[in-house]
């Protein structure tokens, strides 16, 4: 027997549950998703507690629910390496779908949510679909994915890059499980089909094919253009004499670019610029975790800031300050799963006779391509945490 409290239903009412172990957290969302028409917006306080969360929510919720999982890019803030390519698909593909969405949960974790992000107009306004029998001009293509920022390479294997060979086009959407290669029939496409980057043997015909940008700015002219005025607007000194500078200049994407995503638009946004109006948010202890990492940003942008040859944004530009995240949070009704001392007899219990426990069964085996990706990231957050620890030390010193 489950007893719920009453949810809030208004922007700004929030309301506390306890009481809730193991499993019983998410067990608990999952009920309310189970009834609840609108999105859910469920913040974690880190990237492991968000991978579990969505992990938990597809166990008792299966196919019928849309659960989406916006990851953190995993790197060290300004440092000078970006995100894997399997972690900007994964972002692309969320934006892409909340952009449009109605109805689901998204799962974040509580650094993703502060981080500002390109306008949905962006994200929408760059995909594109492609079908049989439709037009196809290669070299009007070619432009266009360059501009998105797809890389051109003799042989597909990552998210973002494509290549041509003749009447044939490879490309490896972002979003996707796997890539395309188009064959066409003069000036038409006369096959769509899916193959395996390792092999390339083709796999399947498909009808048509979703493109998303290769990356969350674009890098056509007017975006370059864009970029070099707000250099000269917030940076001093001779730009030719900064890596980063020239290679965007050259419609190149340099390592670290991400933190300059400012330049690119004339303005951001954040997450609840993507959520309806009437999302209901669940969300962790968030606070601490925000208060240290902000401090960290805070320290590494003194340490960093006076290197002429790579300028860096301030703190404000790249990340929402925390009163003006938890002031976007009382846009919302929401849920806290952590009460504190001044909460008491105010908290509101959610208790289970039968909360559920976690269990090696409650996650499905992944597949081979899963498996792939997994030891890709876990090898990208090891050589971040690396970074992150390499940094700390330094500081102590």
């Amino acid at each position: 027997m489950i007893t719920r409290p009453e949810l809030p239903t208004t922007p700004g009412d929030r309301r506390r549950w306890s009481n809730l172990p193991g499993a019983a957290e998410t067990h608990a969302i999952a009920e309310v998703a189970s009834s609840h028409e609108g999105m859910i917006l469920v913040i974690a306080a880190d990237t492991l507690g968000a991978e579990r969360l969505h992990d938990e929510l597809q166990f008792f919720l299966g196919s019928d629910t849309t659960i989406l999982h916006l990851p953190d890019w995993e790197t060290l803030i300004y440092d000078a390496f970006s995100p894997h390519q399997d972690i900007i698909s994964e972002r692309l593909d969320v934006l892409n779908q909340l952009a449009v969405l109605e109805s689901g949960i998204v799962v974040i974790p509580a650094t993703t949510l502060s981080q500002r992000m390109a306008p949905a107009q962006f994200i929408l306004g760059s995909s594109l679909v492609l079908a049989k029998g439709q037009k196809f001009d290669i070299p009007q293509m070619r432009r266009r994915l360059q501009g998105a920022a797809y890389r051109s390479v003799e042989t597909v294997y990552e998210h973002g890059e494509y290549a041509v060979r003749g009447a044939i086009m490879d490309i490896f959407p972002m979003g996707s499980d796997f890539p395309y290669r188009i064959d066409l029939f003069d000036d038409e496409i006369d096959t769509l089909r899916t193959f395996e980057p390792e092999t390339q043997r083709s796999v399947e015909q498909v009808d048509e094919i979703s493109l998303l940008p290769a990356r969350e700015f674009p890098l056509n002219s007017d975006a370059i253009n864009q970029f070099k005025d707000q250099w000269f607007l917030r940076f001093q000194g001779d730009p030719r004499s900064c890596p980063v500078y020239r290679d965007v200049s050259q419609g190149l994407s340099p390592a670290g670019i991400e933190y300059y995503l400012p330049l690119f638009f004339e303005g951001l946004e954040s997450l609840f610029d993507y959520l309806p109006d009437d999302t209901l948010v669940f969300c962790d202890d968030i606070e601490p975790k925000l208060e240290a990492y902000w401090q960290e940003t805070e320290d590494r942008y003194e340490n960093l800031r006076y290197d002429i040859q790579k300028p860096i944004l301030p703190p404000r530009d790249i990340l929402m300050p925390l009163d003006e995240l938890f002031a976007g949070l009382k846009q919302y009704p929401r849920v806290d799963f952590r009460a504190t001392p001044q909460d008491k007899g105010r908290v509101f219990d959610y208790v289970s006779t039968k909360a559920p426990s976690r269990s090696h069964h409650q996650r499905a085996q992944p597949d081979t391509t899963r498996r792939a990706k997994t030891i890709r990231r876990w090898i990208h957050r090891t050589i971040a945490d690396h970074h992150r620890v390499e940094w700390q030390t330094r500081g102590r010193r």
